[in-house]
């Protein structure tokens, strides 16, 4: 007798339930979690790692990484010029994972992989630190884990997933239930590190230090070591302010960029667009348990001080985050904080019954389908930009001109590292202004001064919608790339013809 649908999705939500419960009342639980939380990380992050190609930034710092393992610098270079992007302890922890061999993909994504699974053992212990549960800690952490707000930091090369980890080991020290001078030291190296990773977020760490004393012992305010310790962020500021003005990039980075980054805007229009942009991302990525954590914020927050301040900094991703979900990060374990206390906590009690894995269950399905819509979107997008990297990749005298596809750059110079250990030279001009006219008179004189062109240097290619012109060396070019949706013009044989990328040979 076969069952209805209903009675096999029953039996499927009473069996994880029971997987639960025997995780959670098991001798050692704390193992058993963090075996299930392994299994449920690989399983939602692997397939993405190698999935889909390098996509926009994290192919621009695929090539800052691959410069740092052949010259390593204090400051970091692109195309052999210093830039502020990020700082340097990101670039040479990668440049350590970068060499080993892998995968293109796989090996320059396999720190923020690593370090993103590492991040679950403080944020747990975090989380018990602050007086939640065993159960509210373990189901955060899954809540936590299926969202692509965190999938995707934890899967591209990009910084986030690095000083989230070491954000997460401050926390856990400065939270400690018995603190102590070397908790508080251990607290402060973490937060350095955080801000040598990628700069300004980290300063969350200190202000949830404050709070959480604030709303806890007040007494621990006259601990000199502690007091100390919160200056670690402003001393990172002040080192790393000055690095970069000592090669003219420190006004670029830190009042351009951040300006830019706080929706400083020149009109009140456009702010409102740049946080409508972000917030969108947020509905997006993790709508549902978003509206869940509002109603839990709603209802518990007079009980939960320390994490309501860690939720209202979300305000800051909103008005940074522009089209970016992975700024939400270091605010996710306050969103999933909340979202899983409403769920749980009936009438002061924890309450782990059939209706509320059956609703933490679809709620998770549903996450898994809008992040694969995702993650199809992007290989879609952006594998045409791959297989022409690859194409190109061996071949001399190239000119790449036309708007930022930073794939075809990356695969191309890539390629040829891990071959030759080395990249062959080429002509860059990547017209940011989209000024497509301008791409005919760049092919007919690479040099010419027609047009506004910042030369050499792409430090400002974040901040500064213009014209930029890579050095070479090459007078005469075998194959011209045009990456525009405005393309007129014919300049030899077709021998690549995707999405808005076309390769010439020229005969």
């Amino acid at each position: 007798m076969s069952f209805s649908l209903k009675e096999q999705i029953c039996k499927k939500f009473v069996l994880f339930e029971n997987l639960i419960v025997f995780t959670i009342q098991s001798k050692n639980p704390d193992f058993l979690m963090f075996l299930l939380l392994a299994v449920i990380y690989g399983i939602t992050r692997l397939p993405a790692i190698f999935l889909y190609p390098l996509v926009r930034d994290e192919a621009i710092y695929s090539i800052v990484i691959t410069e740092q393992i052949l010259n390593p610098t204090l400051i970091p270079t692109f195309l052999s010029y210093s830039i502020g992007w990020k700082p340097q302890l990101f670039y040479w922890i990668y440049s350590m994972f970068a060499q080993l061999p892998l995968p293109l993909e796989i090996a320059y994504r396999f720190p923020s992989f690593l370090f993103g699974f590492a991040t679950l053992i403080p944020l747990y212990y975090l989380l018990r630190n602050i007086g939640a549960s065993r159960n509210v800690s373990f189901f955060t952490l899954i809540v936590f884990l299926f969202s692509f707000i965190t999938v995707y930091p934890h899967t591209t090369v990009l910084a986030d997933s690095l000083m989230f980890f070491f954000m997460m080991c401050g926390l856990y020290f400065y939270t400690d239930k018995n603190p102590s001078g070397w908790k508080f030291t251990a607290a402060s190296f973490f937060s350095f590190a955080a801000f040598f990773v990628k700069p300004v977020i980290p300063i969350m760490v200190p202000l949830l230090a404050i709070a959480y004393y604030y709303y806890g012992d007040k007494k621990i305010f006259k601990n000199q070591i502690f007091l100390l310790s919160l200056l670690a962020i402003p001393l990172a500021f002040a080192l790393h302010y000055l690095m970069l003005d000592a090669v003219g990039l420190a006004e670029e980075n830190y009042i351009l960029d951040i300006s830019k980054r706080l929706a400083i805007a020149d009109d009140i229009g456009n702010s409102i667009w740049i946080a409508l942009g972000s917030f969108n991302m947020l509905i997006m990525s993790f709508g549902i348990w978003f509206a869940l954590s509002l109603f839990g914020l709603w209802k518990h927050w007079k009980s939960n001080r320390f994490m309501t301040v860690w939720y209202a900094m979300i305000i800051f991703p909103i008005l940074t985050g522009f089209y970016m979900p992975w700024y939400y990060l270091p605010v996710m374990p306050a969103i999933s904080y909340f979202a899983v206390i409403l769920l749980l906590k009936w009438d002061g009690k924890e309450k782990m019954d059939a209706l509320f894995t059956a609703f933490i269950s679809m709620a998770i399905i549903a996450t898994i389908v809008l992040s694969s819509f995702v993650y199809f979107g992007l290989y879609y997008s952006y594998n045409p930009e791959k297989e022409a990297g690859n194409f190109l990749s061996g071949k001399e005298n190239v000119l790449i001109i036309g708007e930022y596809a930073s794939s075809v750059v990356a695969y191309k110079i890539l390629g040829e590292y891990r071959t030759d250990g080395k990249w062959k030279d080429f002509g860059w001009i990547l017209i940011l202004n989209h000024d497509s006219a301008a791409i005919p008179d760049f092919i007919e004189d690479y040099h010419t001064d027609k047009y506004e062109t910042k030369n050499g240097s792409f430090s400002s290619i974040f901040t500064n919608k213009t014209i930029f012109r890579k050095d070479t060396n090459i007078t005469k070019f075998d194959y011209i790339v045009i990456i525009s949706e405005e393309t007129n013009n014919t300049y030899g044989s077709i021998v690549f013809n995707q999405s808005n990328i076309i390769i010439y040979d020229i005969e």
